[in-house]
């Protein structure tokens, strides 16, 4: 529990490289929002983002960050982050 929101996000990798296991991000957004916890919700995406479908705005993510080299089969080197309102506010 966290009742006096001490946590201030919740950071999730949306599929893990080497086991190939998917989270649910939309089940732990529903979880976060069952509690009407303000946390944040951060999502690594390095190797789902155009490998399967993630749903930035439907799922309500507030910090997304990748990779080029895994699911979008670039070089590596490159970072891509997407950021809500709310997450910039908070920075």
């Amino acid at each position: 529990r966290d009742s006096e929101h001490r946590i201030a996000a919740v950071l999730v990798v949306h599929n893990e490289t080497s086991t190939g296991v998917t989270s649910d991000i939309g089940a732990v957004r529903a979880a976060m929002d069952s509690r009407d916890h303000p946390a944040l919700l951060m999502v690594d995406a390095v190797s789902s983002l155009a490998a399967m479908p993630f749903e930035q705005d439907a799922w309500r993510v507030d910090v997304t960050v990748a990779g080029s080299q895994k699911g979008l089969m670039l070089p590596p080197g490159l970072s891509f982050n997407a950021v809500s309102d709310l997450a910039l506010a908070a920075s």
